[in-house]
């Protein structure tokens, strides 16, 4: 069981990262390719990883099923990355209704789309973040020893 869950979270490193860029690829397209849309992917995706990891070590103990609880994160992250990667190339078509006031004020519109679309990406990002931890505890009470 141990293995599998280890191949288990090697692979979802793996998709955190090709969400990561593709997250960086769409962030381009939609605030346009410049050093502001890949700052904006960089702070939401580690500040969401300090988040996650923060909440989980410090709310970890409550969790009574770790290895289950692992596995919602894993699918709220599967969800979430999935609707961002849909939402990311329209989301210029989806706000501008919203937002059309603004069109006279360039700092105020763009800071509201790099605010929502940080976010956005800040969710599931929280949630891979609280994933290592979750995993370790699930593994710790199962009795595995990480020191061999």
């Amino acid at each position: 069981m141990t293995r599998i869950l280890t191949l288990v979270f090697f692979l979802s490193g793996g998709s955190a990262l090709i969400f990561e860029t593709l997250w960086f690829r769409l962030a381009g397209l939609a605030l346009g390719n410049s050093v502001w849309a890949t700052s904006l992917v960089l702070a939401s995706f580690m500040g969401g990883l300090a988040i996650g990891n923060g909440l989980a070590g410090r709310y970890g103990h409550q969790i009574r099923r770790p290895i289950h609880f692992y596995a919602l994160l894993e699918v709220l992250i599967g969800v979430a990355g999935l609707i961002l990667v849909c939402v990311f190339p329209t989301l210029n078509q989806l706000l501008g209704p919203f937002f059309s006031g603004l069109i006279d004020q360039p700092f105020e519109l763009n800071l509201l789309r790099v605010g929502l679309a940080f976010f956005l990406m800040l969710a599931p990002a929280a949630a891979m973040g609280a994933t290592l931890p979750v995993m370790i505890r699930g593994l710790s009470q199962r009795g595995v020893s990480f020191s061999q």
